[in-house]
C-alpha cells in the first residue's frame, strides 16, 4: 500500500509545487512584483500562490495545497449476391498473430513486432530474425516472400530532405500496412508501408486482394480541430505481385455508428455498423439501437470495388457471428439493447445487391441479453442471459418464415458456438455455488447435442478461477478457441481471477471431446498474456504468450510437460552500459514482485532472445547504478511472512560478463523506494550516485491531514524525520551504510542532486498571510568530504526549485499562473551562493510551464508548453505548442535566451540533453534536435517509439532507449530525418 502511495502521490506533489502557485495580489518584500521580475542581488524569496479563498485551509500556519491548472491536453463461405462470372471460387483468407509455415513460425508479438521463430529442433526452438513494428500491433499475413502487417494508432513524422529548416512537417496518425521482405527469414526487411486513415477495423484477403476495413473520426488527429471528415473507406490491395504491391481501389462512405463488424463471402463485404438512433435528435430523449448493414461488392478478382445497397435492421449486432450469408439471404441476429430486451432474428434479401430487402424476422421477447449467436446452414442458435440461459434453435430453411424449433434452458450463458454437425461445442460461463453458499461466474465448455428439435446439453466442464475470459475481441473468438475433432480435443488460453489464493491464474486449457462427453484435463502455465494454443503434430501445442514462447509434449494430457521456451520479450526496467560498451545489463523481469533477473546481452543485439548470462537478483521497485566493473542493485525486498519491508542494496560483479556473481549486500535501516529517475524530470532524484561507489538515499516520510491540523495526528503521534541515508559500496564484499542525516522541519522535500561531494535537496514550504498563499523553496547543502561524517549545512532561501548547481552557482525553476489562471509562466533564476545566503543574479522568463530544465556546459535547455483557446463547432478548445528554449548561462550575471526552436507536437517535455543533442519525448516518438549551436537548436530527427521510454542511454552515434516489454529501442543518431 505504501509503493502505491508513493507512486501516485508523490509525482503529483511535484506538479503541484511547480504549477499550483497562483498570481494575484499581497506581493510582500520576499515576493516578486506583479510581473514576477525579482531584483538584482534579492536573497529572500516567496511565490505568490494566489487567495487563500482559492485553496483549502493548511494548519494554524501551514499547510500544502494544491493549485488550478490548464485543461489537460465468422465468415460465411458460401457465394451470393453478385458472382464472379465462371472463374475458380476464390478462398477467403483470414489474418492471425501467427502463422506456421512448415518449421518456421511467424508471430507478431505486442510488444517486439514481427519475430521469425525455428521449431526444427523443438527442445531448443530459436528466435532467427527480428522486425520492429511501431504501433499497435493488430493482425498479420504471411504470403510467399512478404509478410504483411497491420497496426493500429501508427505515427509518423518527418520533414522533407530538401526543407529540414523551412519546409513543412509531415505527419500521418491512423493505421498502416506495412510489408516486410522474409525472404531471408533471419534478415527481415520492412520494403514497404501503406496509410490507412483512422483505424483499421478489419482485413480479409480474398483471391490475390487484401481487402482492409478502416474507421475515420473527425478527432482522429487531435481534439483541437475543425475537421469535421466522419467516413469509412474500403480498400483493396493487389498482392499478385510482391515485389509490387500497390492499391487498386479505395470505397469511402458514410461512417454509420461506432461499432463495426464485418462479414466476408469471396464475392461480398457485408459490413455492420451500430448506433442509437433518438426519437428525437435534438433533446436526445427516446430510440434504441440501430444497425445499418451495407453491401460492399468484392465480386472483382483483380481488386475493383463497388459499394450497393443498404439496409437497416433492428437493435445491436455485436459480432461477426451474427450475420451470415446463405442461399441469396443474410440472416442477422441482433438485440435491443446491451443490456436486457428484445432479441431479431432478421432475414434479408441480397439476391439483388442493389435493393437489399428484408425478407423475414422473429422477434423473442425475451427481456434478456444476446450473448452468442451461430449460423449453421438452414439453422440459427441464438443464446440470450438474464439468470437461465436460453438456447433458441431455429429452422431458417424458409428465410420469410424464420421458425422457432426449440429452447434449451440451462445455467449461465454461452458466449461463442462452434457448430459441428449434429453437436454444438461452446465456450461460456457457468454460475458456480460454493461451500459458503457464495456465487461466482466460471469459463466453462459445453457440448450440445442439436439433433432433436429441443437441443440437449450433454456434457459441461468448468475451468478454474472466476470471472475468466480469453485474450481475444469477440470477432477472433475462433482464433482462439480451437476445436479438433481429428485429436479429440479442445485447446484455448484464457485467463481468470483465483478468489482463495488471491491471484489470476491462466494459461492453455486442454479440454478432451467426443461425440457424448467433454473431459477436462490439463492445464498448461505460461507467463505473460497467453494469447495461442497451437496444435503441432499429434502430440505437442505451441503456446504462445506476450512474454514467452513454449513447446509442451501433450502425450500425457493431464501432465503437459514443457520440452522448450524462448522468452519473447523481456521486461527491461533498468539499463546500462558495462566496460567499454561491448556488452550492456539489464534490470528485467517483473518488478512489483521481484521476480527479476540482470540480463547481459550483447549491445549491438540487446533484444536478443538468448543473453549471455542472467542472474537471478530478486529485485522488486528495482534500480541499478553502474561503477566500473560493478552493479549496484538497489530494492524493496516484500517479507513474504507478512512481515515489514527491507531495503536491500547489492553488489554483483560484472568484470567477466560471461559470469555475472553477486558480492555483498546492506540493508537500510528503514525502507526507500527508490523511484524511477525518471519520475523527477529537472527536479534531481531520490536516490542519487555521488563519486562513483557513495549511493545517497532520501527517505521521504509521508505525512497527512488530521482533522484541521497538517502532518499531525491522534494523541502521541509524532512526526517521523525525512532522512539521507549514505551506503559507501567501495568494498564489493562488504558494502556499508556509512552515516544517517536527520531532517527536521520539513513540510516536502524532494530532488537529490549532486555537485562534487556535496550533496542538495529541494525543500518547500506553503503558508496562507494577509488572505494570499505563498510558497518558500529552500536549499538543504550536505557535505560528503567524509562520508562517514556528513555536515548538514543550513537552508538556503531560494526561488522555485534546484535544477542545477556548479561549485557556488545555483539555477532554479520558479513558475506559477497569472491572477485569472489563464496563463503559466516559467522562470529560470541564475543564484550566487555566498556566506549561507543565495544571491539573485539574473532571470530569464519563460512563457509557458517548464518540463525539466537540462544543463550542459554554458547551455541551459527546457521544452515549454503554453496553450490558446479557439472556438471550434461552437465549443471552446484548447490548442498546445511546445518550444524548445536555449539560454546563456555562461555569464550568470547577464542569463538570457539564446534561440528557441517549435517541437511540432501539442504536448512534448524535454527528456536529456547530452553529447550536444536534447531528445524531446511527445506525440508517439522522440523529437531530437542539434543544439551545438547554442543559438540556433535545429530538428535532427524524429524517433517512433514505443510503450513508456524509462532512460536514454547515449554511446557513440547510438542511443538505447529501455522501454519495458517494448525492450531496448536503439536509434541511429546520424539517420536524419528519420521517418518510421
Amino acid at each position: 500500500m505504501r509503493r502505491s502511495f508513493a507512486q501516485l502521490v508523490m509525482p503529483a506533489v511535484l506538479l503541484a509545487l511547480a504549477a499550483c502557485t497562483g498570481g494575484g495580489g499581497g506581493s510582500t518584500s520576499g515576493g516578486s512584483s506583479s510581473s514576477g521580475v525579482r531584483p538584482h542581488g534579492q536573497s529572500s524569496f516567496e511565490t505568490p500562490m494566489g487567495s487563500a479563498n482559492n485553496y483549502n485551509r493548511g494548519g494554524a500556519s501551514e499547510g500544502s495545497t494544491s493549485g488550478g491548472g490548464a485543461p489537460a491536453a465468422g465468415d460465411s463461405n458460401q457465394a451470393g449476391g453478385a458472382t464472379g462470372g465462371g472463374a475458380a471460387p476464390r478462398a477467403v483468407e483470414e489474418s492471425d498473430i501467427y502463422k506456421l509455415d512448415g518449421n518456421t513460425l511467424f508471430v507478431l508479438n505486442r510488444y517486439r513486432g514481427l519475430q521469425i521463430l525455428d521449431v526444427t529442433d523443438l527442445d531448443h526452438p530459436r528466435v532467427i530474425g527480428r522486425a520492429p513494428i511501431y504501433g499497435y500491433p493488430k493482425d498479420m499475413y504471411v504470403r510467399g516472400q512478404n509478410a504483411y502487417i497491420i497496426v493500429s494508432d501508427y505515427y509518423s513524422f518527418w520533414r522533407e530532405d530538401t526543407a529540414m529548416v523551412d519546409g513543412p512537417w509531415y505527419a500521418s496518425w491512423g493505421s498502416q500496412l506495412r510489408i516486410v521482405d522474409i525472404s531471408n527469414p533471419a534478415s527481415p526487411t520492412v520494403t514497404g508501408s501503406i496509410n490507412l486513415q483512422g483505424d483499421c477495423g478489419d482485413s480479409r484477403i480474398v483471391g490475390d486482394v487484401m481487402y482492409l476495413v478502416s474507421h475515420r473520426y473527425p478527432w482522429w488527429g487531435g481534439y483541437a480541430t475543425d475537421d469535421t471528415e466522419d467516413k469509412t473507406q474500403v480498400l483493396s490491395l493487389d498482392l499478385t505481385d510482391q515485389d509490387n504491391i500497390h492499391v487498386v481501389d479505395t470505397a469511402d462512405f458514410a461512417r454509420n455508428g461506432w461499432e463495426h463488424h464485418i462479414s466476408v463471402t469471396e464475392n461480398t463485404i457485408y459490413l455492420a455498423s451500430s448506433q442509437w438512433q433518438y426519437d428525437d435528435p435534438v433533446n436526445y430523449t427516446g430510440g434504441g439501437y440501430v444497425t445499418n448493414v451495407r453491401y460492399v461488392d468484392i465480386s472483382d478478382p483483380a481488386g475493383d470495388i463497388k459499394v450497393r445497397d443498404d439496409i437497416n435492421v433492428a437493435g445491436r449486432v455485436m459480432d461477426r457471428w451474427s450475420m451470415d450469408e446463405y442461399q441469396g439471404h443474410l440472416r442477422v441476429a441482433s438485440s435491443d439493447n446491451w443490456g436486457n430486451g428484445d432479441v431479431f432474428l432478421t432475414t434479408v434479401n441480397v439476391q439483388n445487391p442493389d435493393s437489399l430487402l428484408e425478407a423475414g424476422r422473429y422477434t423473442l421477447r425475451v427481456n434478456e441479453q444476446l450473448t452468442s449467436a451461430r449460423f449453421d446452414g438452414a439453422k440459427g442458435y441464438l443464446v440470450s442471459f438474464r439468470r437461465i440461459d436460453p438456447l433458441f434453435a431455429f429452422d431458417l430453411s424458409d428465410p420469410v418464415n424464420p421458425r422457432l424449433l426449440g429452447e434449451l434452458q440451462m445455467e449461465g450463458w454461452l458466449d461463442f458456438m462452434v457448430p459441428m454437425g449434429d453437436r454444438i461445442v461452446a465456450l461460456g460461463h457457468d454460475d458456480v455455488t460454493h461451500p459458503d453458499g457464495s456465487t461466482t461466474w466460471a469459463l466453462a465448455v459445453s457440448l450440445i447435442d442439436t439433433t432433436p428439435t429441443t437441443p440437449v446439453l450433454l456434457s459441461r466442464v468448468i475451468i478454474d478461477g472466476a470471472y475468466g475470459w480469453i485474450p481475444s475481441e469477440r470477432d477472433d473468438f475462433a482464433k482462439v478457441f480451437r476445436v479438433l475433432p481429428e485429436l479429440g480435443l479442445i485447446v484455448f488460453p484464457f485467463q481468470a481471477w483465483d478468489p482463495q489464493d488471491w491471484r489470476y491464474i491462466g494459461g492453455v486449457q486442454l479440454v478432451d471431446v467426443s461425440q457424448t462427453a467433454l473431459t477436462k484435463r490439463g492445464l498448461i502455465g505460461n507467463a505473460g498474456w497467453v494469447e495461442r494454443g497451437i496444435p503441432f503434430g499429434q502430440s505437442t501445442v505451441l503456446t504462445l504468450s506476450s512474454e514467452v514462447f513454449q513447446v509442451m509434449d501433450i502425450t500425457d494430457r493431464d501432465n503437459p510437460s514443457l520440452r522448450g521456451r524462448l522468452e519473447l520479450a523481456r521486461n527491461v526496467t533498468d539499463f546500462a552500459l558495462i566496460g567499454d560498451g561491448t556488452y550492456n545489463v539489464q534490470l528485467a523481469g517483473d518488478w512489483y514482485l521481484g521476480d527479476t533477473q540482470l540480463a547481459i546481452t550483447p549491445t549491438n543485439d540487446p533484444d536478443t532472445a538468448s543473453p549471455v548470462a542472467s542472474l537471478h537478483v530478486p529485485a522488486p521497485y528495482g534500480r541499478v547504478f553502474h561503477n566500473g566493473d560493478m552493479v549496484y542493485v538497489s530494492s524493496v525486498q516484500q517479507d513474504p511472512n507478512g512481515g515489514n519491508a527491507r531495503s536491500v542494496v547489492k553488489t554483483v560483479d560484472l568484470s567477466d560478463p560471461t559470469h555475472p556473481r553477486v558480492r555483498g549486500s546492506v540493508e537500510l535501516p528503514t525502507v526507500v523506494y527508490g523511484s524511477y529517475g525518471y519520475w523527477y524530470w529537472g527536479s534531481g532524484d531520490e536516490v542519487i550516485q555521488v563519486d562513483g561507489s557513495l549511493l545517497v538515499f532520501h527517505r521521504y516520510s509521508y505525512r497527512y491531514w488530521y482533522g484541521d491540523c497538517y502532518n499531525c495526528g491522534p494523541s502521541g503521534y509524532t512526526p517521523e524525520p525525512d532522512r539521507i541515508y549514505v551506503v559507501d559500496m567501495a568494498d564489493p564484499d562488504a558494502p556499508r551504510l556509512a552515516s544517517t542525516v536527520e531532517l527536521t522541519d520539513i513540510q516536502w522535500a524532494w530532488g537529490l542532486r549532486a555537485s562534487g561531494r556535496n550533496v542538495y535537496l529541494s525543500d518547500y514550504t506553503s503558508y496562507e498571510r494577509d488572505g494570499y498563499w505563498w510558497a518558500r523553496y529552500n536549499l538543504l547543502p550536505i557535505s560528503l568530504a567524509d562520508a562517514n561524517n556528513p555536515v548538514l549545512g543550513d537552508r538556503i532561501n531560494i526561488p522555485g526549485y534546484v535544477v542545477g548547481l556548479e561549485g557556488d552557482k545555483v539555477f532554479t525553476v520558479e513558475g506559477y499562473y497569472n491572477s485569472d489562471y489563464s496563463q503559466y509562466t516559467s522562470w529560470l533564476h541564475a543564484l550566487q551562493i555566498f556566506e549561507g545566503a543565495a544571491y539573485l543574479q539574473s532571470s530569464v522568463q519563460l512563457p509557458g510551464y517548464a518540463y525539466n530544465v537540462a544543463i550542459e556546459g554554458n547551455g541551459a535547455y527546457t521544452a515549454t508548453n503554453n496553450y490558446t483557446q479557439v472556438t471550434v463547432n461552437d465549443m471552446t478548445q484548447y490548442i498546445y505548442r511546445t518550444t524548445l528554449t536555449s539560454i546563456d548561462i555562461s555569464d550568470i550575471g547577464n542569463i538570457h535566451v539564446a534561440g528557441t526552436a517549435d517541437v511540432p507536437t501539442d504536448w512534448g517535455y524535454l527528456r536529456k540533453v547530452e553529447g550536444g543533442r536534447a531528445f524531446l519525448g511527445g506525440g508517439a516518438g522522440l523529437f531530437v534536435f542539434d543544439v551545438r549551436n547554442l543559438e540556433a537548436p535545429r530538428f535532427e530527427s524524429f524517433f517512433r517509439t514505443w510503450g513508456w521510454v524509462v532512460d536514454i542511454v547515449t554511446h557513440g552515434n547510438k542511443a538505447f532507449l529501455p522501454s519495458g516489454y517494448y525492450g531496448v529501442q536503439v536509434l541511429d543518431l546520424e539517420a536524419q530525418n528519420n521517418p518510421i
